[in-house]
């Protein structure tokens, strides 16, 4: 739990929604133990899924690259409704591939969902790869701790981007108004 509550202040540290994802990679990546980490989130206007942050990835960054959210969901192996901790090890059969990571496999995996447990809306993904020795339960139960955190941090930062764009919305509208009714008036 301390672990947990010293992570949440680091996490908490950032308003911003791009630093603030970032951290919640990074972090991911060392209580996991895992070699790399990608947070996909939801584009809320457009149901698509895009990267948002990646440690220890080299991923595309444009904003062009994006897949449909369910896709990517099912692509991870999350089962509409159901999104229970997906934990794998590849096999030659079937082998980890991640949506907007061309051609890139991983040998391990551990992909937990970031939603909010009032509406239990799911609107981004934390992807754990490649853990020396696969995943155990005790990591599975301790980064859903971890993800429900990060989950909470998320949303409000992108309630705070959303208020940012709201703020800029009335400015320009005010300065407009104002323009409108001194030009009459001079």
């Amino acid at each position: 739990m301390r672990t947990l509550y010293e992570v949440g202040k680091e996490i908490s540290a950032d308003l911003e929604l791009g630093p603030r994802v970032a951290t919640v990679a990074t972090k991911a990546a060392e209580l996991s133990g895992a070699c790399a980490t990608v947070v996909y989130l939801r584009v809320e206007e457009t149901d698509e899924g895009r990267v948002a942050a990646a440690h220890g990835l080299e991923v595309p960054n444009g904003e062009t690259d994006r897949v449909h959210f369910f896709a990517a969901e099912r692509a991870i192996g999350f089962d509409y409704p159901d999104y229970r901790t997906v934990r794998r090890l590849a096999s030659p059969e079937q082998p980890i591939e991640l949506p907007l990571l061309d051609g890139r496999r991983f040998e391990s995996m551990l992909a937990l969902p970031l939603m909010l447990s009032a509406d239990q809306q799911v609107f981004g993904l934390l992807v754990m790869l490649d853990k020396p020795g696969g995943f155990s339960v005790a990591d599975e139960k301790f980064l859903e701790l971890y993800a429900s955190e990060a989950a909470i941090a998320v949303h409000n930062s992108r309630l705070y981007e959303h208020t940012r764009v709201l703020d800029r919305l009335k400015s320009e509208f005010v300065a407009v108004v104002s323009h409108e009714i001194r030009t009459p008036l001079t």
